[in-house]
Order: structure tokens, then C-alpha cells, then sequence
């Protein structure tokens, strides 16, 4: 294939315009719940980190930034329990391995049992875990300028 059309014509063929939606509802279900477990987990981590480490001053607020990685980087490991199992869902919906989410949940339990659902565990974290350093990083890095911007009165 050499170009979008001639991807999509198979599909358009063989399942419809709702072809391309195939997985989004597994999709959105792993989402919501895993977004607020990371972002739960970091302010939750990052707050630890404020009191056991800076406070304290075992470390130097000049470390703060590495600090935000490490606990970016945890945050999506925590977050990966509730994500992963609708992200195996999905693409294997989207490969049309399975025609509906009731189908792959029943499957995939019945042929793999619970591990079934991670599978690919690892491959998600090294694809997502950088990116989650850099979105938490560079998020506080930015909150941390804007704070040091005296308002003029």
C-alpha cells in the first residue's frame, strides 16, 4: 500500500466508516481510569518526595527536576495496571482478531487467563514511560518559571 486510500479501501470494503472506530470504546474505558491513577500517583509521589527529600534537605533543590522523572516514571508504572489490559483489547480489536470487547474480555481470559491481558506489559512501559518523564518533567519545570514570575501590580 502506497498511500491512505488505498489503506482504507479494505476496510471501508469489509466493515464500514465504523471500521475505523474499531477499539475505541475498550480504548476510552483503560483511559480515563488509568489517567487519573497517574496523575494521582504523581502528585501523590511528588508531594512525598517534597517532604522526605527537600524539606529535610537531603537533597538540593537543584535535583528537583530528576526527582519529577523518577516519579513520572513510577507514576506510569502504577497507571500500566489499569491501562494495559484495554490497550491489548483494542489493538487486538483493531486487527480484527475479535469482533467485539465482550468476545476478546471472554477469549482472552478463557485462552490466557489474567496474563493475557498484559501482555506487552513491557513494550508499553519502554514506549510510554520516556514520554510520561518528559510530559511530568517539562510540566513542572514550566509551573516552576511561571511561579518565580513576580505579578506587576
Amino acid at each position: 500500500m502506497r498511500c491512505i486510500s488505498e489503506a482504507k479501501w479494505p476496510m471501508n470494503t469489509f466493515t464500514g466508516p465504523l471500521g475505523f472506530y474499531k477499539g475505541v470504546g475498550p480504548n476510552v474505558f483503560g483511559q480515563a481510569p488509568a489517567g487519573a491513577v497517574k496523575f494521582a500517583a504523581f502528585e501523590g509521589l511528588s508531594i512525598w518526595a517534597d517532604r522526605k527529600l527537600f524539606e529535610t534537605k537531603k537533597l538540593g533543590t537543584n535535583l528537583k527536576p530528576l526527582v519529577d522523572l523518577g516519579c513520572a516514571a513510577i507514576a506510569f508504572c502504577v497507571c500500566s495496571v489499569v491501562l494495559v489490559p484495554g490497550e491489548v483489547i483494542k489493538q487486538r480489536l483493531q486487527a480484527g482478531i475479535y469482533s467485539g470487547s465482550r468476545e476478546a474480555l471472554r477469549s482472552i481470559w478463557t485462552a490466557e487467563g489474567a496474563r493475557g491481558f498484559y501482555t506487552g506489559f513491557s513494550a508499553t512501559l519502554a514506549r510510554d514511560v520516556p514520554y510520561t518523564m518528559l510530559e511530568f518533567g517539562l510540566y513542572h519545570q514550566f509551573k516552576r518559571q511561571v511561579d518565580t514570575i513576580k505579578v506587576l501590580p
